[in-house]
């Protein structure tokens, strides 16, 4: 597992299932960490439909949040400076 050094609080609007929060939470925190996972078949939990393997360039695009966008550069920029 690789913890990346990104973090931040997002708006708790866009987390899912966040009515059962309570009127006081306003952000939640976003850890983001990678894992190499050969052969592995993935399960998804409820807030998630579907999954997709793609190149970084077009993974970039995906996000709407800008936080994911930098999250996945800084993966991107330690997995070029391992090879």
């Amino acid at each position: 597992m690789v913890d990346l050094e990104f973090s931040c609080d997002v708006p708790v609007e866009i987390a899912f299932e966040h009515n059962h929060w309570g009127p006081d939470l306003t952000h939640v925190p976003q850890h983001v960490f990678a894992l190499e996972t050969p052969g592995s078949e993935l399960t998804l939990s409820s807030e998630h439909s579907e999954y997709r393997w793609v190149p970084f360039d077009e993974a970039v695009e995906f996000f709407t949040l800008p936080a994911n966008r930098d999250a996945l550069v800084e993966l991107n920029r330690r997995l070029r400076s391992s090879d």
